[in-house]
């Protein structure tokens, strides 16, 4: 019997890929950008620093832009900060809620109810996917987003309480050293079934 587990609700009938591209969101502020998850009809989960600005206030007013599947197709709708926590940069909780306010918006079709999960037991080598919106797919005029496979091992960050994950690829950093991941900060990461 395995020493871990990854514990979670019942998966939804006829759900296929933990990450659901209909759920799956860009996340703007004034000067950063990033990623979310629609956990609800209008309710996008990110990561703070997302959504903070250079002075450490959080920004209000965002926009978001869906992969697929919004009924406004692929514009940017507005959206707005409802719930923030930021513990800092090394530990603690860094994550966010957004509201979609854009009027006329309804959520996409077709996604399933979101099941939460959490890492039970220390035996490594749990696999996920992430997906999200990293620099590296931005190579283009229009950023596109990446889903990559990767590892958990629980005791690996234990102390910040942060998971790191070991990607089976991943992008080379740019020439001027900066992370050709940064975008993805925010998106989900999802248990394979």
């Amino acid at each position: 019997m395995p020493k871990y587990r990854l514990r979670a609700g019942r998966p939804a009938r006829g759900s296929e890929r933990p990450v659901e591209r209909g759920r799956l969101v860009e996340v703007w502020a004034s000067r950063r950008r990033g990623s979310g998850y629609l956990v609800s009809d209008r309710l996008i989960l990110t990561a703070a620093h997302v959504v903070r600005s250079a002075d450490g206030d959080f920004e209000s007013t965002l926009e978001v832009r869906f992969l697929q599947g919004s009924s406004e197709g692929d514009a940017p709708l507005a959206a707005r900060l409802v719930w923030v926590r930021y513990d800092g940069p090394e530990s603690g909780v860094d994550a966010a809620f957004v509201e979609i306010t854009a009027a006329g918006w309804e959520p996409p079709s077709g996604v399933h109810p979101v099941v939460w999960g959490r890492l039970d037991g220390d035996e490594p080598g749990i696999r996920v996917q992430v997906a999200g919106f990293p620099s590296a797919s931005n190579m283009r005029a229009d950023t596109d987003a990446d889903q990559v496979a990767a590892v958990v091992n629980p005791l690996s960050g234990a102390r910040s309480g942060r998971l790191h994950l070991i990607t089976e690829s991943a992008p080379a950093r740019s020439a001027d050293g900066e992370s050709l991941w940064s975008g993805v900060s925010g998106g989900p990461v999802c248990g394979q079934q």
